[in-house]
Protein backbone atom coordinates (compact mmCIF):
# COMPACT_ATOMS: atom_id res chain seq x y z
CA UNK A 1 0.00 0.00 0.00
CA UNK A 2 1.44 3.54 -0.95
CA UNK A 3 1.71 5.90 1.69
CA UNK A 4 -0.65 8.33 0.06
CA UNK A 5 -3.58 4.85 0.24
CA UNK A 6 -2.49 4.70 4.12
CA UNK A 7 -2.97 8.10 4.66
CA UNK A 8 -6.52 7.99 2.56
CA UNK A 9 -7.62 4.96 4.41
CA UNK A 10 -6.80 6.51 7.55
CA UNK A 11 -9.06 9.47 7.03
CA UNK A 12 -11.73 7.25 5.90
CA UNK A 13 -12.15 5.20 9.20
CA UNK A 14 -11.98 8.05 11.24
CA UNK A 15 -13.61 10.83 8.95
CA UNK A 16 -16.12 11.64 11.76
CA UNK A 17 -13.88 11.97 14.82
CA UNK A 18 -11.20 13.67 12.33
CA UNK A 19 -14.02 16.65 11.56
CA UNK A 20 -15.18 17.01 15.20
CA UNK A 21 -12.13 18.86 15.69
CA UNK A 22 -13.04 22.70 15.44
CA UNK A 23 -10.19 24.66 14.19
CA UNK A 24 -8.07 25.97 16.57
CA UNK A 25 -7.42 29.59 17.28
CA UNK A 26 -4.57 29.65 14.73
CA UNK A 27 -5.89 28.28 12.32
CA UNK A 28 -9.12 30.61 12.14
CA UNK A 29 -6.28 33.37 12.19
CA UNK A 30 -4.70 32.12 8.87
CA UNK A 31 -7.89 31.73 7.32
CA UNK A 32 -9.32 34.85 8.28
CA UNK A 33 -5.95 36.48 6.65
CA UNK A 34 -6.55 34.68 4.02
CA UNK A 35 -9.98 35.97 2.81
CA UNK A 36 -9.38 39.73 3.85
CA UNK A 37 -6.54 38.86 0.39
CA UNK A 38 -9.48 38.22 -1.59
CA UNK A 39 -11.76 40.27 -3.74
CA UNK A 40 -15.82 39.85 -3.01
CA UNK A 41 -17.21 36.23 -4.54
CA UNK A 42 -13.73 35.18 -5.71
CA UNK A 43 -13.51 31.55 -6.77
CA UNK A 44 -11.78 29.94 -4.16
CA UNK A 45 -10.18 25.79 -4.46
CA UNK A 46 -10.00 24.08 -0.89
CA UNK A 47 -7.91 21.53 -1.53
CA UNK A 48 -8.11 19.00 0.87
CA UNK A 49 -11.52 19.96 2.81
CA UNK A 50 -11.00 17.76 5.45
CA UNK A 51 -13.98 18.12 7.79
CA UNK A 52 -15.82 21.61 5.75
CA UNK A 53 -14.36 23.57 8.90
CA UNK A 54 -12.25 26.06 6.67
CA UNK A 55 -14.48 25.79 3.93
CA UNK A 56 -17.26 26.83 5.97
CA UNK A 57 -15.63 30.04 7.00
CA UNK A 58 -14.91 30.60 3.59
CA UNK A 59 -18.28 30.77 2.08
CA UNK A 60 -19.78 32.65 4.90
CA UNK A 61 -17.51 35.55 3.90
CA UNK A 62 -19.16 35.62 0.46
CA UNK A 63 -16.74 33.19 -1.57
CA UNK A 64 -17.49 30.65 -4.41
CA UNK A 65 -16.31 27.55 -3.20
CA UNK A 66 -15.49 24.79 -4.61
CA UNK A 67 -14.61 21.71 -2.25
CA UNK A 68 -11.71 18.70 -3.26
CA UNK A 69 -10.62 15.90 -1.31
CA UNK A 70 -9.06 12.54 -1.52
CA UNK A 71 -11.00 10.87 1.33
CA UNK A 72 -14.55 9.46 0.67
CA UNK A 73 -15.13 9.46 4.36
CA UNK A 74 -13.97 13.52 4.88
CA UNK A 75 -16.36 14.47 1.46
CA UNK A 76 -19.19 13.20 3.58
CA UNK A 77 -18.30 15.31 6.60
CA UNK A 78 -17.49 17.78 4.71
CA UNK A 79 -20.75 17.98 2.92
CA UNK A 80 -22.58 17.47 6.32
CA UNK A 81 -21.32 20.57 7.64
CA UNK A 82 -21.14 22.81 4.21
CA UNK A 83 -23.83 21.74 2.26
CA UNK A 84 -22.10 21.61 -0.77
CA UNK A 85 -20.50 18.56 -2.90
CA UNK A 86 -17.18 17.63 -2.39
CA UNK A 87 -15.26 16.30 -5.53
CA UNK A 88 -13.31 13.17 -4.90
CA UNK A 89 -10.02 13.60 -6.44
CA UNK A 90 -6.49 12.68 -5.44
CA UNK A 91 -4.02 16.15 -5.52
CA UNK A 92 -1.82 13.99 -8.52
CA UNK A 93 -4.90 14.16 -10.75
CA UNK A 94 -6.27 17.40 -9.79
CA UNK A 95 -7.12 18.73 -13.71
CA UNK A 96 -8.12 22.80 -13.02
CA UNK A 97 -7.34 24.88 -15.98
CA UNK A 98 -7.29 28.44 -14.54
CA UNK A 99 -10.73 28.15 -12.67
CA UNK A 100 -9.80 30.09 -9.40
CA UNK A 101 -8.55 33.07 -7.83
CA UNK A 102 -7.08 31.43 -5.13
CA UNK A 103 -6.24 28.28 -3.76
CA UNK A 104 -6.58 27.48 0.26
CA UNK A 105 -4.56 23.53 1.16
CA UNK A 106 -4.12 23.82 4.47
CA UNK A 107 -1.99 20.27 5.85
CA UNK A 108 -2.73 18.84 2.96
CA UNK A 109 -0.46 18.23 0.74
CA UNK A 110 1.75 17.48 3.28
CA UNK A 111 0.27 13.84 2.75
CA UNK A 112 2.23 13.58 -1.18
CA UNK A 113 5.32 12.30 -1.82
CA UNK A 114 8.41 14.39 -2.48
CA UNK A 115 8.54 12.60 -5.93
CA UNK A 116 4.92 13.51 -6.75
CA UNK A 117 5.02 17.13 -4.96
CA UNK A 118 6.51 18.81 -7.72
CA UNK A 119 3.62 17.84 -10.68
CA UNK A 120 0.91 18.54 -7.72
CA UNK A 121 2.47 22.21 -7.43
CA UNK A 122 2.31 22.32 -10.93
CA UNK A 123 -1.52 21.64 -11.08
CA UNK A 124 -1.65 23.86 -8.25
CA UNK A 125 -0.82 26.69 -10.21
CA UNK A 126 -2.55 25.64 -13.41
CA UNK A 127 -5.95 25.75 -11.30
CA UNK A 128 -5.23 29.28 -10.42
CA UNK A 129 -5.63 32.69 -12.75
CA UNK A 130 -2.88 34.52 -13.12
CA UNK A 131 -1.97 36.72 -9.76
CA UNK A 132 -4.18 34.31 -7.88
CA UNK A 133 -3.10 33.00 -4.57
CA UNK A 134 -2.55 30.13 -2.80
CA UNK A 135 -2.04 29.07 0.73
CA UNK A 136 -0.22 25.93 1.74
CA UNK A 137 0.78 24.79 5.32
CA UNK A 138 3.42 21.57 5.84
CA UNK A 139 4.78 20.43 9.17
CA UNK A 140 8.37 21.27 9.79
CA UNK A 141 10.56 17.84 9.23
CA UNK A 142 13.79 16.64 8.00
CA UNK A 143 12.90 13.31 6.72
CA UNK A 144 9.45 11.71 5.60
CA UNK A 145 7.74 10.10 8.25
CA UNK A 146 4.50 8.17 9.37
CA UNK A 147 2.62 9.58 12.58
CA UNK A 148 1.66 6.66 15.41
CA UNK A 149 -1.74 6.48 13.52
CA UNK A 150 -0.34 5.36 9.84
CA UNK A 151 -0.41 8.56 8.41
CA UNK A 152 2.66 9.51 5.52
CA UNK A 153 4.39 12.97 6.04
CA UNK A 154 6.57 14.70 3.52
CA UNK A 155 9.65 16.31 4.56
CA UNK A 156 9.72 19.96 4.66
CA UNK A 157 11.60 22.74 5.25
CA UNK A 158 11.27 26.74 4.37
CA UNK A 159 14.14 26.43 1.66
CA UNK A 160 12.57 23.62 0.31
CA UNK A 161 8.86 25.19 -0.27
CA UNK A 162 9.82 28.15 -1.44
CA UNK A 163 12.03 26.14 -3.81
CA UNK A 164 8.78 24.09 -4.83
CA UNK A 165 6.95 27.20 -5.07
CA UNK A 166 8.91 29.04 -7.41
CA UNK A 167 9.62 26.24 -9.54
CA UNK A 168 6.13 25.42 -10.00
CA UNK A 169 5.71 29.35 -11.04
CA UNK A 170 4.55 31.10 -8.06
CA UNK A 171 6.20 34.14 -6.22
CA UNK A 172 6.41 33.72 -2.48
CA UNK A 173 4.97 36.05 -0.46
CA UNK A 174 5.80 34.91 2.73
CA UNK A 175 6.57 31.79 4.32
CA UNK A 176 5.61 31.90 8.27
CA UNK A 177 7.12 29.72 10.88
CA UNK A 178 4.53 28.81 13.85
CA UNK A 179 4.06 26.52 16.50
CA UNK A 180 0.96 25.16 17.57
CA UNK A 181 -1.15 21.74 18.01
CA UNK A 182 -1.72 18.78 15.47
CA UNK A 183 -4.38 16.81 15.52
CA UNK A 184 -2.92 13.79 17.59
CA UNK A 185 -2.82 17.08 20.03
CA UNK A 186 1.27 17.36 19.93
CA UNK A 187 2.90 20.60 20.17
CA UNK A 188 4.30 21.11 15.84
CA UNK A 189 6.19 23.61 13.57
CA UNK A 190 3.98 24.05 10.57
CA UNK A 191 5.54 26.67 7.79
CA UNK A 192 2.47 28.38 6.05
CA UNK A 193 2.90 29.49 2.47
CA UNK A 194 1.09 32.36 0.72
CA UNK A 195 2.62 33.11 -3.17
CA UNK A 196 0.84 34.39 -6.17
CA UNK A 197 1.13 32.96 -9.74
CA UNK A 198 3.17 34.28 -11.99
CA UNK A 199 1.41 36.44 -14.94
Amino acid sequence: MTPMNETLRFYDDNAADYASETSGRYQQRLVHHFADALEPGARVLELGSGGGHDALALIERGFDVTLVDGSVGLAKEAERRTGKSVRILRFEELDYDEAFDAIWTSASLLHVSSDALPDVMRRVARALVPSGLVFASFKEADQDWHDGRGRFFVAMSADRLRSLAENAGFVVEAIERSQALSYDGKETTWLAMTATKKN
